[in-house]
């Protein structure tokens, strides 16, 4: 449960990361 919750986490930070880098 617990690695499935961090996987969350880590897409979204992913996804944030790739649009921070799209638009900088």
């Amino acid at each position: 449960m617990m690695i499935q919750y961090g996987n969350l986490i880590g897409q979204k930070v992913g996804i944030q990361m790739a649009l921070l880098r799209s638009g900088g």
